[in-house]
């Protein structure tokens, strides 16, 4: 499956599951994507069922697609679990055969989630999943204050800046990416944690007065193209 080829297509995936009493079921084979990173953050598990947050990517065997943006936790009894590898990170898939019961429809409220996300995604590491672009983080973070209570994300506007300054052109990290509504589902992105002091700072004096001075140091020497301004040439 190529995942860059997936089409969404939330309608169709709808219409594959069917309500049947308490349990939500496959009318066709569909297949659930989540970010192994998710289990070493001890937000998901597998067992004899999987946990994992509401936040993942469903698709079926012609690649129509839908994505779940909602932090709390849902279990799922999957007919098969398996390792994959999308643009070289490593997610958990999870099938489901024709007839199989997808889950129970409910959702577990976990407040710790949206901390968890918050921290991993834009303070540290910015592993954003694939399937996630600049606009579903904001909705992540909202949906979190919506349905769980949570007080990340109950002012939207730190995290839109904060995504705003994560958010970088995949082929210069230096340059912020900028978008508007229309052009965000055909841009490439690339995410960078905001202790990433290579990434977030393109100027020698902004690096190391920061507040990671060993990385700071070692980013400045390393620069592809430090800003040059009269104190950077100083302390160069």
């Amino acid at each position: 499956m190529d995942y860059k080829k997936l089409k969404e297509n939330p309608r169709k995936i709808q219409s594959i599951l069917k309500t049947d009493g308490e349990n939500i079921i496959t009318t066709e084979t569909l297949y659930l994507i989540f970010p192994e990173r998710f289990i070493t953050k001890d937000i998901a598990m597998i067992g004899r069922t999987v946990e994992t947050p509401c936040i993942y990517l469903l698709h079926d065997a012609n690649g129509n697609y839908i994505k779940q943006l909602i932090p709390t936790r849902v279990s799922f009894i999957p007919n098969a679990v398996e390792d994959i590898e999308i643009e070289g990170k490593k997610y958990k898939k999870l099938t489901f055969i024709k007839g199989a019961v997808f889950n129970n429809g409910k959702m577990v409220i976990d407040k710790d989630i949206p901390f968890i996300l918050q921290d991993d995604w834009i303070n540290k590491s910015g592993n954003i999943p694939f399937f996630i672009n600049m606009d579903d983080i904001q909705k992540v973070f909202i949906n979190g204050v919506v349905y769980g209570g949570s007080v990340v994300g109950s002012n939207p506007v730190p995290i839109a800046t904060f995504i705003s300054i994560i958010a970088r052109d995949s082929k210069n990290r230096y340059v912020r990416q900028y978008y508007t509504k229309e052009q965000i589902k055909h841009m490439k992105i690339k995410f960078v944690g905001l202790s990433k002091v290579s990434a977030v700072y393109n100027n020698v004096f902004s690096a190391i007065t920061g507040a990671y001075l060993k990385q700071g140091i070692a980013a400045s020497l390393n620069m592809d193209n430090p800003g040059q301004t009269k104190i950077d040439a100083v302390l160069n």
